[in-house]
């Protein structure tokens, strides 16, 4: 059976590097899927001494699959600028760190990015939505 396109079920946000969620706009919105890869884990080290977790990442956290449609412009810890931070579900309250990007499957008919995120500590409102 062949690698199929992902369902991209939900809805993510995306702010730039140093742009707060809590007072800024979204750079885009963009339809996604949020997924667990494999079922296994290995922290992320992040390689940033900043403080505030709204510029920088935390140093170790776990991680999750956000799968894109291809060519989102969704940034890593790879880009010039900084990391990315994305609400996913868009609107739920969940704030997450875009790590590193890539494509999967490119130049293919199943081509789409993926990027590996770690959620932002102590900003997620309880209950989770």
């Amino acid at each position: 059976m062949p690698y199929v396109l992902p369902t991209f079920n939900l809805f993510v946000n995306v702010w730039r590097h140093g742009i707060s969620p809590l007072v800024g706009d979204p750079a885009l919105t963009s339809p996604c899927a949020l997924v667990y890869g494999r079922r296994s884990q290995a922290p992320m080290v992040y390689r940033s001494a900043l403080p505030n977790q709204f510029t920088s990442p935390p140093l170790n956290v776990m991680t999750m699959d956000l799968l894109l449609p291809a060519l989102t412009d969704i940034r890593g810890q790879q880009d010039t600028i900084g990391n990315d931070c994305v609400e996913v579900p868009a609107g739920s309250g969940r704030y997450y760190w875009s790590i590193t990007v890539d494509d999967i499957g490119k130049g293919w008919p199943n081509e789409h990015r993926l990027s590996k995120i770690g959620a932002v500590l102590g900003t997620w409102l309880a209950p989770y939505l």
